[in-house]
């Protein structure tokens, strides 16, 4: 696979996030990202090799991007990327993919989200908030704003808003009105 950088992906690049459980140090992230440029050096779809990149940020998330107009990746392609880094989790002393995948990004999304602190190194995802088109867990073909909020840790009950539109969504995660249409009516003298 030739490497490039992320911004020599065009915008439609299919990209994967991958969050380790745990941060994941500089020495530990060094060997991640070795074992990961040697992977995706050979890695092909059906024989075609594939063009892509891949970042490390924040001491969690591994972001892989392909280029899909060169040659797609295929689901054995795929396959082999998730058995790698499973591979690579006990080298680096965190899960990246016990999951499977958590969200793939298509062009123009945006989203934001919040954590609760719940002990020493458990984090639990409050909120999420997010604009745009995307596969978010298992829900594919997200289109629109999407609100999804957590509480009660022990039992993980959540509450989701899809909405296939342009409102935003407010802190109760339900949508906010649109305004009213301004008047045309002339201002009287």
């Amino acid at each position: 696979m030739p490497l490039t950088s992320f911004a020599n992906l065009p915008d439609d690049a299919r990209v994967w996030i991958f969050g380790a459980a745990a941060p994941v140090d500089e020495i530990d992230s060094a060997k991640l990202l070795a074992a990961v440029d040697t992977f995706l050096l050979q890695w092909k779809a059906h024989g075609h090799p594939l063009t892509g990149a891949r970042e490390w940020r924040d001491e969690r998330f591994l972001v892989i991007g392909v280029d899909q107009h060169t040659e797609g990746a295929s689901g054995c392609s795929i396959d082999g990327l998730f058995r790698t880094l499973q591979e690579l989790e006990q080298a680096v002393g965190s899960s990246l993919v016990g999951g499977g995948l958590v969200l793939n990004i298509h062009q123009g999304l945006s989203f934001e989200f919040t954590a609760t602190h719940i002990t020493d190194n458990i984090w639990l995802l409050a909120t999420i908030d997010a604009h745009g088109s995307a596969r978010i867990l298992l829900f594919d073909g997200v289109n629109g704003h999407f609100h999804l909020a957590t509480s009660d840790y022990r039992k993980f009950h959540s509450t989701s808003t899809i909405i296939d539109s342009d409102r935003l969504i407010g802190p109760d995660g339900q949508p906010i009105p649109d305004p009213p249409p301004p008047s045309t009516t002339p201002p009287q003298p």
